[in-house]
């Protein structure tokens, strides 16, 4: 396995490295499927083989910015691609309900969700409108739900590091006809059209129950409605030792797992439309830059670690 990964980056960086050497002032162009994206599908592939959806490679740092200017970060679980699922994990790369444990083949097989359209370099996470990174987008000046933003991804047994930036974008409930689509470069005119409810009703459907009991709790962040009792209790404390608190467990319902009208309004999917990705090989200590231009194509050169 860890020969198979470290081949793999070998592979990025040689080619990455040939193409620096060929014509050191103009990078060369990279087709629809950026190699980048290649390279973070055969990571999770490994990791999905390795250890299942609950691999810490399945979860990255997500960087934000507050209205007020201030940096936010955060952990999240990686969904996918934009248009592109793992046919033997229907729900996603987390769990869903429809998932199973370790186990898929160590190159997962991929197919587009939306036939009509092309596969895409932008990456999509679940989470709920109320939650802070969500309200920021929501109060952007411009209208426009969408703000830079920036996730970092490290995979330990590759030793290899993926720093993601781009454009953020909300899919919620309430949100029109978006103009984020992901369409192949130089299809352009099928943008607008791409079903963004429709794939986020989709997801939902494969939400797992536990996620979907979470947006039935009150907004995140919020004074927790047994705040006074819990707090009597001052000694536990995440890490300590002894049960936990039933108290703080704001998803029991009379019918848990159950989809609520006003969980589905919560909903919504985050997405990240990257312009620029930055690679990093601890073992050669070799780093390459990747960049997305107007049109949608990737171009890469070799930087200084």
């Amino acid at each position: 396995m860890t020969l198979s990964l470290t081949l793999a980056c070998f592979t990025f960086f040689a080619k990455t490295e040939a193409m620096s050497n060929e014509d050191a002032r103009t990078p060369a162009p990279v087709q629809t499927i950026p190699r980048w994206r290649e390279l973070v599908n055969a990571q999770v592939d490994a990791c999905l083989a390795r250890s299942g959806p609950d691999d810490d490679a399945l979860f990255y740092s997500l960087a934000t910015v507050t209205p007020a200017g201030a940096p936010s970060v955060r952990t999240v679980g990686h969904r996918g691609f934009v248009n592109e699922r793992i046919i033997e994990a229907q729900g996603g790369l987390l769990p869903s309900k429809h998932s199973s444990a370790a186990g898929t083949p160590s190159k997962a097989r991929r197919e587009r969700v939306d036939g009509d359209f092309g596969t895409t370099d932008a990456v999509w996470i679940t989470t709920d409108v109320r939650s802070e990174k969500a309200k920021a987008l929501l109060s952007d000046d411009s209208g426009a739900a969408s703000r830079r933003g920036a996730l970092v991804w490290w995979f330990k047994d590759a030793g290899v590091q993926v720093r993601v930036s781009g454009s953020l974008h909300l899919i919620s409930h309430a949100s029109p006809r978006h103009r984020l689509g992901p369409v192949e470069p130089g299809s352009r005119e099928a943008e607008a059209n791409f079903d963004w409810q429709a794939f986020r009703r989709r997801a939902w459907t494969d939400l797992q129950d536990d996620l979907v009991d979470a947006l039935k709790r009150p907004a995140p962040g919020s004074v927790h409605p047994n705040a006074a009792r819990l707090e009597e209790d001052r000694g536990r404390w995440p890490g300590d030792n002894g049960e936990g608190d039933e108290g703080l467990d704001l998803s029991k319902s009379p019918d848990p797992g159950s989809r609520t009208e006003e969980a589905f309004e919560n909903f919504a999917l985050l997405v990240l439309q990257p312009d620029e990705v930055d690679i990093w090989e601890r073992a050669h200590d070799r780093r390459s830059s990747c960049r997305r231009d107007q049109v949608g194509s990737w171009t890469e050169h070799r930087i200084v670690p």
